[in-house]
């Protein structure tokens, strides 16, 4: 109520990894996703939700192209990290024209030596320009042990910095930077009214991906560890992954 909400873009395709779980489900550039797993007109966080707890499990989706609907599978790509596996869908949304901003930078890293600072704005890597998060993240990734040139935006100047990813500790199997960027997308006031339905409609999807995780216990699809662990646990390892894999946009506030 005090400091608004962050209005998510609609859940528009902006980009499909070569090779990824969205190429082989047939995305496209410019598909508006109007179903996923079963949730009509879903935001972001909820299609990111449902990926996390479904490494490799085919989810149903519908997206909107060309005027016209079509059906769809996906298999989210799953990873493992810290023990814990989670899915990503391997394409980037359409964030509009947000600033893309350095969250943290975690210390004795790449990012640190190379002078990268929370609160630098990200321009472009390697001279493409920066259009989202999840591009920074996934440049990286595929980039693995390479040097790559930030350009970034600090006090009203470019400063540009090269650093090369690298394992940062004997558990981690993916080189990487060690920092985290994220979409600054600005905040909306909404009132009371509004505030109260955020609130609720936060907590319900919260119980909603608890209660899907332990359904998959149950079921036999996710191991008691895995999933007792926490979501806050998975949502905790996804973020941290994040610099890697992608969907910052949503885990920065857990990951906190």
């Amino acid at each position: 109520m005090i400091y608004g909400v962050q209005v998510p873009p609609p859940p528009v395709v902006r980009h499909v990894l070569p090779g990824g779980a969205a190429e082989i489900a047939g995305l496209q550039p410019g598909d508006r996703i109007v179903s996923f797993d079963g949730n009509t007109n879903p935001k972001w966080k909820t299609v990111a939700d449902d990926a996390l707890l479904s490494p490799g499990q085919p989810l149903p989706l519908e997206v909107e192209r060309n005027g016209q609907r079509l059906k769809l599978t996906i298999k989210p790509t799953p990873h493992t990290e810290e023990g814990e596996t989670v899915g990503f869908l391997d394409f980037l949304p359409d964030y509009g024209t947000v600033p893309i901003v350095v969250r943290a930078v975690e210390p004795n890293t790449p990012a640190a030596e190379a002078g990268l600072k929370a609160g630098d704005r990200i321009v472009s890597v390697n001279g493409e320009p920066v259009k989202s998060a999840e591009q920074v993240t996934q440049y990286i990734r595929e980039h693995k042990g390479l040097p790559i040139t930030l350009r970034v935006e600090r006090a009203g100047s470019m400063v540009d910095m090269t650093a090369t990813p690298r394992l940062l500790n004997p558990q981690e199997t993916r080189e990487r930077l060690g920092f985290q960027p994220d979409e600054e997308i600005p905040f909306q006031r909404i009132g009371i009214a509004g505030s109260f339905t955020e609130a609720v409609d936060t907590n319900l999807e919260y119980i909603r991906v608890t209660g899907k995780a332990l359904g998959q216990v149950f079921a036999g699809k996710r191991s008691v560890r895995n999933t007792f662990s926490g979501p806050i646990g998975i949502y905790r390892v996804a973020s941290t992954s994040a610099i890697r894999l992608g969907w910052p946009e949503y885990l920065r506030h857990l990951d906190s």
